[in-house]
């Protein structure tokens, strides 16, 4: 039996049954479709921090627990007319990314003269041009209900009312017209729900019917009446649904209580299944933008009114029927403006808020009426303002409704009448919120969270919004973009990433104006607050009983293994201790921080960067570090000193027992012993060396931290096993040099490249000898005697033993004083160590043993175990931060956060990268967990910060096998065996190093951020200024502002490798003559409003020609005097700065330079980042009594004295930047520098600091 047949007795049996049960319950169908909606949270996003502010202009209180409808595909419905096309279903896309869930065909009123198989009648009573539905040209009911299943959308079919009224019969009579016209919409349901099987649930017969624009509407000067239509209805229903039961059928009422609708309802209230309205909202079609959005309340209104009548004009409840809006829009110039935006969003809120079933926009592809200026379609067509098919202000809702609104509207409030607000509920949790900002100035909001039982919530958004809503601002923007159009938004409108912010009871969200705000909040539990011990110790491998290591004895980190996870897959990001203690405490690459090496400041190279523990002491937790955790020649102070909030105690400082015999060499660490293993002072304790005093130190500290209701952030570093292997007796007679292994494979590796290899670290010592040679095979392992090797190797695991006792006497003092279950620690070593393998005894490899180093973190609520897939140390900053309880910096950080391992989940790292500099070019190595890919690069600047993947500079490529050598004996990059595993390694490698590019140079994803650095790497050689504008737009810096006073101006990409640059920008001008009254030329970024943020470092080193050598200036602060004179040389530069008319600028002083002259400019490494900046009322005064400045005011000399050695003079200006930093001073500072003003000097003084404000004249 076929399914027409099926459906024909269905309607037989059961419709008599179904009209009875129609007139007993209320109809909820439109509620069928609804479906739980979770919020999965985006792949990207742009971080961006909220203001802090006590008082805003509106507080928004949400009551999730109030629940006003069901959200409901239906409610974002659209109609798509046949006039289409028949290659709209190229466009689907368009379509489901607007979440689409109801489209009306043929729609509008040409259903009312729509034939849709083409058989249109010879004759018919009034003369019109019917439209036959089977052209090729059209959407055919065919291609229709392929694009309504490819959009995943359910639909509305309008058929032909008036067919009822100006066909022509036999008989003659009306009855038989209107069953003629009843069986031919009873044909148009077989042809979609039985034989292309559409299923299509919603039907209207006819469109607009009181409408005297309407084919059919006027007959022989008879009117239709509703009631003449509510006839006609009940003989159309009951034929069509005796073709499908299933279907619900729509009756046309207009928005009021008039004849219309009195006299239609008692007819049609046991047939219809819902009321069909439309609404067009303003009265006028040269509607304002205050006529259409104070149109908004008409939503409620009009649905009130319909319940009204049918109260009134039925015998059913005022609910019974669902409410179906089938076209609205606005009218008049202002249509295609933000007011549109605007409109759209609240109509759609208003109806669901007011209970309608279905809402479908007027219409979804239009053309441009150049008369009317105006377009409904959400798609653009024929417009000269924009592109065809790209998306107007009406579409924008639509979009992030489907990604930012939950399944249910719940209540919100605003106690402000200029911001409207929505809010919905996601079945995952998180709360979708709608901030609609119609006013012409910006508001700030403040959400309360009290009802979401959440004291902070993570907030994804996007912003949309226009400059005006003037009849000609047709350009929108959606989070800072819009596209290159005069009307329109981004090209890249979908795939825009939201902004995230944290939001707290401290915030405000700012809406700008005229702004539509689509935001999802994340409420977050207040985590726990626990304390970190990170443990950091010194040229440690894994070396370690819990590491599987037989021959040593470390039974205190054997202990906290065994509370916590092994990593046995741990890689530094560079095997020295500076870059990689910068990588670990940074959380970035050393690409990233700049500290390649053991002389650069991490300030310096990174002034914008944050480290661990500052972090830390910024979320109000104490810090303090002790011994060796930053690689003191890289900080300021030896230690850094904006990391700590307890006094640095300088381990130069320490105190060690007068009774103990000194160290034969000296005293200081880094002895330089006789030979590689003294043993150093007999007879002594742990505290007669160093890093048992720098436990002291550690366990006093912690004593008063333990005491404090504070959390805190403690740092330890440790200095041994680093050279010379010194260590106290007991730690010696632990072992027999006899029994102790010696490495397996103590050649070079076949195929490797010399510069693979290091000079071994104890060569220096004058019982190593002078003639090591690494690379030479046939010496190898016969260099040193296996006696000489076992005794080094006896003085390393001395030493490791030695750091393991203080490791213990941490751990009991955090059990002594009740803190172990409330603390995270951490231990690492910060890079391997060769012990005789490829011949080689230090670190400086990218060898397995180099790169390799122990890492085990505990946590109060974690699991213990092993993992064993590749994690790095750039992961460390993150780790802590989850596991602590804090945020994840993302924005800063390249690593990743390890914290889900200890909670027993899996995570997707699945290789480790390890960079390195030798033999003329950078390096980088990717572990994987069976195989390591080294490329060797051809230069020192081939490097991820400065330029995106280039295969072509690989100069060599070392590939080791770890599942078939594990002593990496063998390069296997150029056996055919592995040509394979080579390239999918090159893949991964490329793909990894177009992302750290991204990030170092404030790129993401096709999208702009901050920080941005310019390295001009990127661009080919001779890349010259279009006019006044930058080299591209995927640029922050925008153009070359310049006047009339410029004879000549020319910009392009050079390479200035021959003066410590690389490429750099070549900046050529001459002045005129008659410069006076000119402005000054200024580079200038884009609008950086969007970007968030009110304080930016502008950073950069120049240089210029002979005839600009101190003369030619640059700065990016608009006060001449803070200009920056420059040389022929490069200098380094950084400027603190804020948003001028929402931009940044870098100035150039050309007026003040000879009229006529050619002066050159080169640039590079321009960086705009984030800061934050000291206003003059927060620098407080701090006077030691012992401590005077002199004179006050002063000119060129500023002269101080005190009772101790001053180790540091700092000069800062009144918004707290850094102008003047000296070490190892006297008693006098030049300031001559100095403009004349305010300033404050900083003196460090042991562990302390005196600060002074004094004047400069």
């Amino acid at each position: 039996m076929n399914k027409s047949l099926l459906l024909l007795l269905a309607g037989l049996i059961l419709g008599p049954v179904m009209l009875l049960l129609q007139a007993q319950t209320q109809r909820q169908f439109f509620d069928d479709t609804w479906q739980e909606k979770s919020f999965t949270e985006p792949g990207t996003s742009k971080p961006i921090e909220l203001k802090l502010a006590s008082n805003a202009d509106a507080t928004i209180s949400i009551d999730a627990n109030t629940i006003i409808n069901n959200v409901l595909p239906t409610h974002f419905g659209v109609n798509t007319t046949f006039r289409n096309g028949n290659d709209q279903l190229s466009r689907t896309h368009l379509y489901t990314n607007a979440g689409i869930g109801s489209m009306r065909y043929p729609a509008g009123s040409g259903s009312n003269i729509y034939f849709y198989d083409g058989i249109i009648p010879n004759d018919f009573r009034i003369d019109f041009n019917p439209i036959d539905g089977t052209k090729s040209a059209n959407m055919t009911p065919e291609l229709f209900v392929k694009f309504k299943n490819n959009a995943n959308s359910e639909a509305t079919v309008v058929v032909n009312y008036f067919y009822a009224r100006y066909g022509i019969t036999s008989e003659g009579t009306r009855s038989a017209r209107v069953q003629q016209a009843a069986d031919y919409a009873a044909g148009f349901v077989r042809k979609l729900n039985i034989d292309l099987n559409a299923n299509i649930k919603y039907w209207e017969i006819g469109n607009e019917c009181y409408g005297g624009w309407e084919e059919g509407y006027e007959i022989d000067g008879v009117i239709t009446t509703g009631k003449e239509y509510g006839e006609d209805f009940c003989v159309f229903t009951e034929a069509m649904k005796a073709v499908d039961p299933s279907i619900k059928v729509g009756a046309v009422v207009t928005r009021e209580d008039d004849d219309w609708n009195s006299t239609l309802l008692p007819e049609v209230q046991n047939h219809a299944d819902f009321l069909v309205v439309h609404n067009y909202f303003t009265s006028v079609k040269e509607a304002t933008a205050e006529n259409i959005l104070g149109s908004v309340p008409q939503v409620e209104s009009v649905h009130t009114t319909l319940l009204n009548c049918v109260e009134n004009y039925t015998d059913k409840t005022r609910d019974y029927f669902p409410v179906a809006m089938t076209e609205f829009n606005s009218r008049g110039p202002v249509n295609c403006t933000m007011v549109n935006g605007i409109f759209v969003t609240r109509v759609l809120a208003e109806a669901i808020k007011h209970g309608y079933g279905m809402v479908d926009l007027w219409v979804s592809e239009w053309k441009w009426s150049e008369t009317a200026q105006e377009c409904k379609g959400f798609l653009a067509k024929d417009d000269p303002a924009q592109a065809d098919y790209t998306p107007r202000q009406s579409y924008v809702p639509y979009q992030y409704f489907n990604r930012s609104f939950g399944d249910q509207m719940v209540k919100c409030t605003s106690d402000n009448a200029d911001i409207q607000v929505y809010a919905s509920t996601f079945s995952s949790g998180e709360t979708g919120l709608i901030i609609i900002n119609s006013n012409a100035t910006a508001k700030t909001v403040k959400l309360d969270l009290e009802a979401l039982n959440a004291e902070e919530a993570d907030i994804y958004w996007h912003e949309f919004y226009a400059n005006s809503i003037e009849a000609n601002d047709k350009k929108f923007f959606i989070n800072g973009q819009s596209g290159n159009t005069v009307g329109g938004g981004p090209d890249d409108f979908a795939t825009i990433a939201p902004y995230k912010a944290r939001y707290t009871s401290k915030h405000v969200i700012e809406a700008r104006k005229y702004s539509v705000n689509f935001l999802v909040l994340k409420p977050k539990a207040v985590k726990p607050e626990y304390n970190v011990l990170m443990i950091a110790v010194d040229d440690l491998k894994p070396l370690l009983n819990c590491y599987g290591e037989t021959q040593i004895h470390t039974p205190n980190i054997d202990r906290l293994a065994e509370q916590g996870v092994v990593f046995t897959k741990a890689y530094c990001q560079w095997a020295v201790c500076g870059p990689s203690r910068a990588s670990i405490m940074t959380g970035q690459t050393p690409d990233g921080t700049g500290i390649r090496n053991l002389s650069s400041q991490l300030r310096e190279e990174r002034p914008d960067l944050i480290t661990l523990p500052e972090y830390f002491s910024n979320q109000g937790y104490a810090t303090a570090g002790c011994g060796k955790i930053y690689d003191p020649r890289n900080v300021d102070e030896h230690h850094d000193i904006y990391s700590w909030t307890v006094p640095y105690t300088q381990p130069g400082s320490y105190t060690y027992p007068e009774h103990y015999p000194p160290f034969k060499q000296g005293t200081n660490y880094r002895v330089r012993a006789n030979t590689a293993t003294e043993q150093g002072p007999e007879g002594v304790d742990d505290d007669g060396y160093t890093d048992g005093q720098i436990a002291l130190d550690a366990l006093a500290k912690l004593d008063v931290l333990s005491q404090n209701s504070q959390p805190f952030f403690m740092a330890v570093g440790f200095k041994k096993p680093h050279i010379p292997f010194v260590a106290p007796t007991k730690y010696w007679d632990l072992y027999d040099s006899s029994s102790i292994d010696l490495a397996a494979f103590q050649k070079v590796a076949t195929g490797s490249p010399d510069y693979a290899y290091h000079t071994p670290e104890p060569i220096g010592y004058d019982d190593i000898p002078d003639t090591w040679t690494y690379n030479d095979p046939t010496l190898g392992d016969g260099l040193l005697t296996p006696d000489d090797q076992r005794q080094l190797l006896h003085g390393y695991y001395a030493c490791v033993s030695y750091i393991d006792a203080q490791v213990g006497k941490l751990l009991d003092k955090l059990e002594e004083t009740n803190m172990a279950d409330k603390t995270v620690i951490l231990l690492f070593g910060d890079h391997g160590y060769h012990l005789g393998d490829h011949n080689q005894w230090g670190k400086h490899t990218q060898f397995e043993n180099s790169a390799r180093a122990p890492l085990i973190i505990s946590s109060p609520k974690g699991i213990s175990g092993q993992h064993h897939a590749p994690v790095e140390f750039v992961d460390i900053y993150p780790t802590l931060c989850d596991l602590a309880g804090l945020d994840i910096p993302s924005s800063k950080l390249q690593g990743e956060s390890l914290a889900p391992v200890l909670m027993g989940e899996s995570i997707n790292k699945d290789m480790a990268v390890t960079e390195y500099r030798s033999g003329g070019g950078s390096s980088y190595s990717f572990r994987t967990d069976r195989y390591r890919l080294t490329l060797w690069m051809q230069g020192s600047n081939d490097r991820s910060d400065l330029s995106d993947w280039n295969a072509s500079r690989i100069k060599a490529i070392e590939l080791y096998d770890y599942e078939n050598d594990p002593l990496e004996t063998t390069n296997l990059a150029n056996e055919a065996a592995y040509a394979a595993v080579v390239e999918e390694l090159k893949t991964k490698a490329g793909n990894w190093w177009t992302m750290q590019y991204n990030f170092l140079s404030g790129q993401s994803a096709g999208a702009l951020s901050i920080p941005f650095i310019e390295h001009f790497e990127n661009y080919q050689l001779n890349d010259a200024f279009n006019g006044d504008y930058w080299l591209n737009s995927e640029s922050l810096w925008e153009r070359l502002w310049q006047g009339e006073y410029l004879n000549s101006f020319e910009a392009k990409v050079v390479d200035d490798s021959n003066n410590e640059g690389s490429h750099a920008l070549e900046l050529t001008f001459t002045p005129k003559a008659n410069a006076d009254n000119g402005q000054l030329i200024k580079l200038q970024t884009i609008d950086l409003q969007s970007f968030g943020g009110s304080h930016f470092i502008i950073s950069y080193k120049a240089r210029t020609n002979a005839e600009g050598q101190n003369k030619v200036k640059t700065g990016a602060i608009e006060q001449t005097d803070e200009w920056h004179a420059l040389s022929t040389e490069y200098q380094y530069f950084f400027d603190t700065v804020s948003l001028n008319n929402n931009r940044l600028a870098l100035y150039f002083n050309n007026m003040s330079l000879t009229p006529g002259q050619s002066y050159k400019v080169w640039i590079d490494d321009l960086k705009i980042s984030y800061t934050t900046v000291t206003e003059a009322n927060d620098i407080e005064q701090e006077h030691m009594p012992s401590v005077v400045i002199y004179p006050n005011p002063a000119t060129d000399k500023l002269h101080f004295k005190a009772s101790q050695a001053i180790s540091r003079v700092t000069i800062l200006n009144t918004k707290g930047q850094v102008l003047i930093r000296q070490w190892d001073v006297q008693n006098t500072v030049d300031i001559s520098t100095l403009a004349a003003g305010i300033y404050f000097i900083e003196l460090g003084i042991g562990q302390q600091r005196s600060i002074h404000k004094f004047i400069k004249g």
